[in-house]
């Protein structure tokens, strides 16, 4: 019995203890304090090649090594935060300028197809006013043919008149009146 206490002083306290650190601390199921350590006793300290004392400074040696990764991550973790910090600003900027200009080819796009139609019913307004221009030339050129003609016809006609009125003076100047109301010409 007496060898029984003194196996669980000597090794079997350290082992539970190690267990109830792990399980306590470290393990999945503990709060992940990477403080924790095995205390390394002067009772397994005497005993140097104890393996208690080496696995207990092992223990630890593997906790400090998991502790520098740890923080050291996190260090690199924030480091990376602060570098992409920037980037990732300058995308969200990036997506915002093009949908602004998106929505900007967009009005382009639509204000250059009523320019379009516009444009083409301008020109054909302008086929129409063309159009109508030379038919009024012709009705101009006509109008001044027949103006034209009319002139001709008028100055004919003051010819006829000025015709007809030497005859008729030459006739009333060749007539006799009779006493009886007739006329007698000579």
């Amino acid at each position: 019995m007496v060898l029984l206490v003194l196996f669980y002083i000597v090794t079997a306290k350290p082992l539970v203890d190690i267990v109830n650190l792990m399980e306590g601390g470290l393990s999945h199921g503990g709060d992940g304090d990477l403080s924790a350590r095995m205390p390394v006793t002067s009772k397994n300290i005497n005993k140097e090649k104890g393996v208690i004392k080496r696995l207990s400074i092992q223990f630890n040696k593997y906790i400090d090594n998991i502790d520098k990764e740890f923080t050291s991550t996190v260090f690199l973790v924030g480091d990376a935060s602060e570098h992409t910090m920037p980037v990732s600003m300058a995308a969200i900027k990036v997506r915002e300028a093009i949908t602004k200009n998106t929505e900007l080819a967009s009005l382009v796009a639509s204000s250059t197809e009523e320019m379009v139609i516009t444009v083409h019913d301008i020109a054909r307004s302008a086929e129409e006013s063309a159009s109508r221009a030379a038919e009024t030339v012709e009705l101009a050129q006509s109008g001044r043919k027949s103006i034209e003609a009319s002139k001709v016809s008028g100055e004919n006609m003051v010819k006829i008149m000025g015709a007809l009125e030497n005859d008729i003076a030459d006739l009333t100047k060749k007539s006799v009146r009779d006493r009886r109301g007739g006329y007698i010409c000579d």
